[in-house]
């Protein structure tokens, strides 16, 4: 648990750390689905800014196209945990969900570990709680 506490700690740094970083946005225009291990298909095309200056082919979306198989979405080329490195564009609902999910998970993981702590070690908190009471 700690080192997804970790994991997610640096996301959240990261992602805010580059949280200006200009998001690119265009068409993306599916080609193919591309199937899923565990059921269901991801969607693999070619994604074509909106001046025409930067065209992305064999990318994958982050989110469900339109239909037609064209969806508008965004594109981030630089920062931590960029969209150049994974390959990837963005619906426009999840375009910045690499800034706001790692804090979630985060709260999420320490509320894990405040939990078992708390289970297990029943008297831990105990001392807390009762300077609280006073």
């Amino acid at each position: 648990m700690a080192l997804v506490l970790a994991v997610s700690l640096t996301l959240s740094v990261g992602g805010a750390m580059s949280a200006n970083e200009e998001v690119i946005w265009g068409t993306f225009y599916e080609r193919y689905c591309e199937p899923k291990p565990r059921g269901g298909c991801r969607s693999v095309g070619t994604w074509i800014s909106d001046d025409g200056s930067i065209r992305k082919t064999g990318i994958h979306l982050d989110g469900w196209p339109g239909d037609g198989g064209t969806v508008r979405a965004g594109y981030r080329p630089t920062g931590f945990n960029n969209d150049d490195q994974n390959n990837v564009v963005h619906v426009e609902s999840l375009a910045h969900g690499w800034i706001w999910f790692p804090w979630i998970m985060t709260v999420y993981v320490i509320g894990v570990i405040v939990y078992y702590l708390a289970k297990w070690w029943p008297g831990l908190f105990a001392s807390v709680l009762r300077k609280r009471r006073r």
